[in-house]
């Protein structure tokens, strides 16, 4: 998150931005199976997971939308191999970088959309209600939509 405030970052303007869910709240608001990636003491385990199986597994659980082929080969490819092990590095510096999210939330003032659904319980709405009475110029969108927790695919 520094590094976007020095360099040649500094100069970058943004005229709007769109999010979707993400860990965002803190303290920490997270469902599992994400709860679980964040907080495990050990995530070797997960290196023998092939991400494409969560995928398949989250995909699976879309209500009124379905992918298309395009779509859902270039999601798949995302996690292939060890990919989705390696993207966990991401999500379990939701503890330290999300409280240094919070303090540089209201200095933001790009207009965000942030659109969240109301059944998700991976990642609830209220990381997006967060997100929104934090950034000064936010519209908050929560759609009648969202994923309920995934299996966990065998590992």
């Amino acid at each position: 998150m520094r590094s976007c405030h020095h360099g040649r970052w500094a100069s970058l303007r943004i005229r709007s931005l769109v999010v979707g869910t993400g860990g965002a709240a803190y303290p920490l608001q997270l469902g599992d199976p994400l709860k679980e990636w964040v907080e495990a003491p050990d995530i070797e385990k997960y290196r023998r997971i092939d991400g494409r199986q969560v995928v398949t597994v989250a995909m699976s659980t879309l209500e009124r939308y379905t992918p298309s082929e395009a779509a859902r080969e270039d999601y798949l490819a995302s996690y292939a191999s060890e990919r989705f092990f390696q993207s966990m590095a991401y999500a379990r510096t939701y503890p330290t970088q999300l409280a240094e999210l919070r303090e540089l939330l209201p200095t933001i003032r790009t207009p965000v959309q942030i659109i969240s659904g109301n059944h998700d319980r991976v990642v609830p709405p209220v990381n997006s209600q967060y997100l929104h009475e934090r950034l000064p110029n936010s519209k908050l969108d929560i759609i009648d939509a969202g994923l309920p927790p995934p299996k966990e695919p065998a590992a």
